[in-house]
């Protein structure tokens, strides 16, 4: 749960691109000895994959049009359910 609600807090974010930039400067210039040990690890880890979904996933890779893509990110839209995407 915590990793679905970092990825609605990065999304609900106005400039997520500022935050993408942030996170990648803090990973490839903090000292490891900050970043890498118990919760900053964790933390950093997390964040990077939830950013990694987003950048992934946004509505050119998907092949929808921004106003689908935003509808089904806000809840307005949901998915339509069938035998394939029910797993």
């Amino acid at each position: 749960k915590f990793y679905n609600a970092l990825i609605c807090v990065a999304l609900a974010l106005q400039n997520h691109y500022l935050f993408i930039f942030q996170v990648r400067f803090i990973s490839r210039f903090a000292h490891p000895s900050r970043t890498m040990v118990e919760n900053p690890a964790y933390f950093l880890t997390n964040v990077s994959g939830a950013l990694q979904i987003i950048i992934a996933n946004y509505h050119e890779s998907l092949k929808m049009s921004r106003d689908e893509f935003e509808a089904y990110t806000s809840g307005e839209l949901a998915p339509p359910l069938n035998k394939g995407s029910c797993g």
